[in-house]
């Protein structure tokens, strides 16, 4: 059946809801589970399974002689980071953080008796600012006479424009 575009009518959108009721967030179900259970044939099932797992909704993991998918579950961030994940968050070092820690930059808890320290996510983008530019000097001709006649010439106007 055409449409008056004369394109083929897509049931992408809906293959896609079909299957993403079948998948669970725990446990996993393999791709032979989703065909019985959703009834699209292999070309209409990858396609919604590759769409979803594009668009974040579902997870892959491609097993020996099988593929799993599962719901992607969206987790709350956590609210409080040992010293390695906040390395992690913060894409640095964790000697990095420690001497944030140290210079007072980042507040950080112990817990126990150990003395592990614990950041509280809040406290993790304390740290992060702009660099610094105040040393920085916007190059200008009046400082030099031959930067002078570079950026002040009849082709000024020109350069300008672009």
């Amino acid at each position: 059946m055409r449409q008056d575009d004369g394109q083929k009518p897509r049931g992408g959108v809906t293959n896609r809801r079909q299957v993403l009721e079948q998948i669970p967030e725990d446990p996993a179900v393999a791709y032979l589970e989703l065909r019985r259970k959703t009834g699209l044939t292999g070309a209409d099932l990858d396609e919604a399974l590759a769409e979803l797992e594009d668009l974040g909704v579902i997870n892959t993991k491609k097993a020996a002689n099988e593929v799993l998918y599962w719901k992607a579950a969206s987790r709350p961030d956590k609210e409080w980071y040992s010293v390695e994940d906040a390395a992690k968050y913060l894409s640095v070092s964790k000697r990095t953080v420690q001497q944030l820690i140290r210079d007072g930059e980042m507040v950080a808890y112990r817990v126990g008796r150990g003395g592990h320290r614990r950041i509280r996510r809040t406290d993790l983008d304390g740290p992060m600012h702009r660099e610094d530019q105040s040393g920085l000097v916007e190059p200008g001709g009046a400082e030099d006479q031959v930067l002078s006649e570079l950026w002040d010439n009849e082709q000024d106007a020109a350069y300008d424009r672009i």
